[in-house]
């Protein structure tokens, strides 16, 4: 469906609409929540290092999508990224008394992330799916012609 530009700005489309509306949903369910800004978020991380599970789980969900993109990024497929992001809440949970300053909290789950990645690919189970990986792409195929 085509969507006049002078009815949806210099741009128009329905996409730029889509985008407002989804920024405003997310805004609302986030103040519905109570994990809107700095401070809130700072008081989630607090709480969680104090080993309250519900305030993990809320800073797990607001932050899945940063450590699932950094994880895709080092591995480049969606399972091993999912199965990083788990490992990184895991981890930063039993490690959550090593976090000294709250607003690091971001910083802090990139670099688990960042680091549980370069585990996995240092595995030997990743260079085992590479080599094999490989050898499917550059194997030549024969022609049946010649034979």
């Amino acid at each position: 469906m085509f969507y006049p530009p002078s009815l949806y700005g210099k741009t128009g489309g329905r996409h730029q609409i889509d985008a407002q509306v989804s920024y405003y949903q997310v805004g609302q369910c986030k103040e519905r929540m109570g994990v809107t800004g700095p401070d809130n978020t700072n008081r989630l991380v607090e709480r969680a290092c104090k080993g309250d599970p519900a305030a993990f789980g809320r800073l797990a969900d607001e932050h899945y999508r940063t450590v699932y993109d950094v994880a895709f990024s080092a591995v480049g497929n969606w399972s091993g990224a999912e199965d990083i992001a788990q490992e990184t809440f895991l981890l930063a949970w039993s490690q959550k008394g090593s976090l000294q300053n709250a607003s690091a909290f971001p910083a802090w789950l990139r670099r688990i992330a960042g680091n549980l990645s370069k585990n996995w690919i240092r595995s030997s189970d990743y260079r085992r799916r590479l080599a094999k990986h490989y050898a499917a792409v550059t194997r030549p195929e024969t022609d049946p012609k010649s034979t």
